[in-house]
């Protein structure tokens, strides 16, 4: 059985992010027994701050954002 690359790479991305997943999954539990009722985060919250933030790219020509800087300092 061939796998399409497409297929395989979407499964090695998804075994990547599991592996990442288990990885943190062991962190929080190496601080589980220090959660009280004040500062216990569920592994899900805990996750989510591990997980990198999405960076939106700035699709502007330097032209553009050269001028906006220019016009920033003249203002």
């Amino acid at each position: 059985m061939k796998l399409p690359l497409r297929e395989a790479v979407d499964l090695i991305g998804y075994a990547i992010t599991e592996e990442q997943k288990e990885k943190i999954y062991q962190i929080w539990l190496v601080r589980y027994p220090n959660y009280d009722k004040s500062n216990f985060e569920t592994f899900e919250q805990f996750y989510e701050k591990c997980r990198p933030q999405k960076v939106n790219y700035d699709m502007r020509s330097k032209d553009e954002i050269m001028n906006e800087i220019l016009n920033r300092k003249e203002g």
